[in-house]
Order: C-alpha cells, then sequence, then structure tokens
C-alpha cells in the first residue's frame, strides 16, 4: 500500500486531547476493526501549544520527533526530547506534549492497535 500526500486528510485542533494552542496534522486512518496499524500523522504542534496528556486504552503509539524541541509528558515524568527521538506509549499509559520551544515542533505519529503476542498462545 502506498499512502500518498493527496490521502492525507488536514485539520487544525485548538484543543489536542485537552490541551492549549494550535496544532496542526495531516492524517491517515487504516480502516477500523482490524489489527496493526490504526494512524499515520504528520503533525506540527506551535510554539507555546500542548497536546494534553491522555491514555491509550488498547492502542499504542510512537512520536517521532523531527524537528523542534518539546517537553514530554510519560507516564508522570516530564523528558526533554527533540530531533531523532523516538518516544514509545504503550497501551494502558499515558502521554502528552508541550512545545516550549521557540519554533514550530514536527513530529511523525504511528499508532498501532494493540495485538495479541502469539508466543503467549498455546499450541
Amino acid at each position: 500500500m502506498i499512502i500518498r500526500a493527496q490521502d492525507l486528510r488536514r485539520r487544525r485542533e485548538e484543543s489536542c486531547h485537552g490541551g492549549s494552542g494550535e496544532v496542526h496534522i495531516r492524517e491517515f486512518r487504516f480502516p477500523a476493526g482490524r489489527a496493526g496499524f490504526r494512524l499515520l500523522h504528520e503533525t506540527t504542534v506551535a510554539p507555546g501549544a500542548t497536546i494534553g496528556v491522555h491514555p491509550h486504552p488498547g492502542h499504542e503509539e510512537l512520536y517521532i520527533i523531527r524537528e523542534g524541541r518539546a517537553l514530554l509528558h510519560d507516564d508522570g515524568r516530564t523528558v526533554r526530547v527533540g530531533p531523532g527521538d523516538v518516544c514509545y506509549t504503550p497501551s494502558g499509559h499515558a502521554h502528552g506534549l508541550v512545545n516550549d520551544g521557540e519554533v514550530p515542533l514536527k513530529m511523525t505519529v504511528v499508532g498501532v492497535n494493540r495485538c495479541t503476542d502469539i508466543s503467549t498462545r498455546s499450541s
């Protein structure tokens, strides 16, 4: 499957997950009700904007930071992140983000539906 730029739906959020400020998203959502990939976002968080802390029940998410710097709220701790960092939030955990820098934060977000681990199944 090839996801073309024109396949990404553009939207703007004023309070992403209860945060504040402006977040721009180019989004592709995979078909519902399947295991594996859930969504793909190209996300830009304006300076001073936040993505509110939110849980991930039943799905996992990666933030791949491409440009800018931010404070990531990772399950109760705060960590500085920047270009090249990958932030992983497993199912049942929470994260959020504050762009406390002076430039937009650009990241790729990959959401994955929780899959059953085949190593735990009986034969």
